[in-house]
């Protein structure tokens, strides 16, 4: 279909007749408009057919184009479409006959039951290209079959079977297992974690939500470079939020995360699968419900004392695409939430970090998302019995240490 202005110039068989690429030199001075079709047919070798209402002259000046762009600036100048007739005829009427022949046709009804795409999204579909071809059919949708009822000519009923039978497939699904696992900073390095994306892949330029407007430049990597998709972080106070990297050795992974599980420097918290159909979100919540209490004072100024739950944890977000290639581009987002402050009666608050990014793995290919820095205060204290509980003494037989435990979470995606 090709559009210019308000002309419609519609194909009704596209892939019947097929229009030759040939480059050819079209120069013609107030000629008949006919005449310039029949030259169209004697280089082409495909019968052109018209009316009496196709009529009227051109000048047209045209220099090594293709025959198929010749052809339709032709059709484009004197306002007129065309119709594929067979697979060796070709008529060329105005728009305003190719209407009035569509609104005398005679119509019929057909059921097409979906498997797989919702009724109302293809019927969308259906009414806009209807409309761009100037048709007058009627689509309606069954939702308790998924059904569309099309009543229309037998032209449109057969654009509409090829147009369904594009969008009513199978969609892939997709298998999603998450790994969450709490690592001691000093064991990071040895999970063999690729922060940096290896020759040939593309870093996605995205924008993160929280702080906003940090943004990162999507470009591909080139031999002889080491792009950091994003830096690791270091302390809890840099600028960065998340980092993503992958894992080149999978097996590997495992050895070494069961290796350090064993030596207790790891904890895995979670394990979950998910399961989603492409292009369908998938969501992973892991969270607390952290008590607190709160007093309210009633008539008479009597309290009364209510315990109150805030969900805090950690979410995952997660759309797949699957694209021809069966390379998975995931848009993820996670999302940790920790309580803070509160106390006394006063509710806690939540302080959360959040980023967006999209990124493309292979099949099987394990994703990793780092970046979740927590220190924790330690204090040890070691007394000696019976004399360490000495009032004002007791001090004297106590040993009392402090320290700072800083781990990592990651979160693996395969």
């Amino acid at each position: 279909m090709f559009q210019s202005s308000n002309l419609l110039i519609s194909k009704i068989y596209p892939e019947e007749i097929k229009l030759p690429k040939e480059a050819m030199n079209l120069h013609f001075q107030d000629a008949d408009i006919r005449e310039v079709f029949r030259l169209f047919a004697l280089k082409s070798g495909i019968n052109i057919i018209y009316g009496d209402e196709v009529k009227g002259t051109i000048t047209i000046h045209l220099d090594n184009v293709p025959f198929d762009q010749a052809l339709n600036t032709v059709l484009t100048l004197r306002g007129l479409t065309y119709q594929t007739v067979g697979t060796n005829i070709l008529r060329i009427l105005t728009p305003e006959m190719l209407t009035l022949e569509r609104a005398k046709a005679i119509t019929f009804t057909k059921i097409y039951p979906l498997n797989y795409a919702k009724a109302d999204e293809v019927k969308t579909q259906l009414d806009a290209i209807r409309t761009a071809e100037g048709r007058k059919g009627i689509t309606n949708v069954d939702t308790r079959t998924n059904s569309l009822i099309i009543t229309d000519t037998p032209e449109g009923l057969e654009s509409a079977e090829k147009l369904i039978k594009e969008l009513d497939k199978k969609p892939y699904q997709v298998m999603i297992e998450a790994k969450m696992v709490d690592v001691k900073l000093n064991d990071l390095d040895e999970l063999g974690i690729s922060w940096a994306y290896k020759e040939g892949d593309t870093a996605v330029a995205q924008q993160t939500v929280y702080p906003a407007g940090v943004g990162t430049s999507g470009q591909q990597i080139v031999q002889g470079e080491n792009l950091e998709v994003s830096a690791k972080l270091t302390t809890p106070a840099s600028g960065a939020i998340f980092s993503f990297g992958r894992v080149t050795d999978r097996l590997r992974l495992e050895a070494k995360l069961g290796a350090l599980i064993t030596e207790g420097k790891t904890k895995v918290l979670a394990t979950p699968r998910v399961a989603t159909l492409n292009n369908k979100e998938a969501k992973i919540l892991i969270d607390d419900k952290i008590p607190y209490k709160t007093t309210t004072v009633g008539t008479g100024g009597v309290s009364q004392e209510n315990w109150q739950f805030l969900e805090a944890g950690v979410k995952l977000t997660v759309t797949p695409t699957v694209n021809e290639a069966r390379q998975i581009i995931l848009k993820v987002k996670p999302e940790v939430s920790v309580p803070t402050g509160g106390g006394g009666g006063v509710p806690p608050q939540v302080g959360t970090r959040e980023a967006e990014v999209t990124v493309m793995v292979n099949n099987n290919e394990t994703l990793v998302i780092g970046g979740l820095i927590r220190e924790t205060d330690i204090t040890n204290l070691e007394k000696i019995p019976f004399l360490g509980e000495l009032p004002l003494l007791g001090t004297l037989f106590k040993y009392r240490s402090d320290s700072k435990s800083r781990s990592e979470l990651l979160v693996f995606l395969r």
